[in-house]
């Protein structure tokens, strides 16, 4: 939005994950219950590795806008979903991740089957 404007102050990374949180529960008529870290509200974190060479250099002054420039889910380390560790260092506690994986291969290869996609569209690189 702001490069076209040529503008870099028309919505800082602030904003931009303010607006993504704590506005996100507003416009849900929901800051009552979720959108910032209070007693009496659901409590939602993510721990991020920032030991990564898209968030290098890291200062105070850059946290925010590594999140909201650099950050990917793949950054996640540890999920805490209303107070409850579901995904620690990596590893899914709630559900068997292995298993799952397998379960949406398996549709992926049904739905393509029974579309007939499978049969229609080749690669476009041999596949040995």
């Amino acid at each position: 939005y702001k490069e076209i404007r040529r503008d870099v102050n028309i919505i800082t990374p602030e904003q931009a994950l303010e607006a993504g949180i704590i506005a996100g529960a507003r416009a849900q008529n929901w800051e009552n219950e979720i959108g910032s870290l209070e007693k009496g509200k659901k409590a939602d974190l993510i721990v991020v590795d920032t030991d990564k060479w898209g968030w290098v250099p890291m200062y105070d002054f850059s946290i925010v806008p590594n999140i909201v420039y650099c950050g990917m889910g793949t950054d996640v380390r540890t999920t805490i979903i209303d107070g409850k560790i579901v995904m620690e260092d990596r590893v899914v506690k709630t559900v068997n991740e292995e298993e799952w994986i397998k379960k949406g291969q398996k549709v992926g290869e049904r739905v393509a089957a029974k579309s007939g996609l499978n049969k229609k569209i080749k690669p476009r690189w041999p596949i040995t």
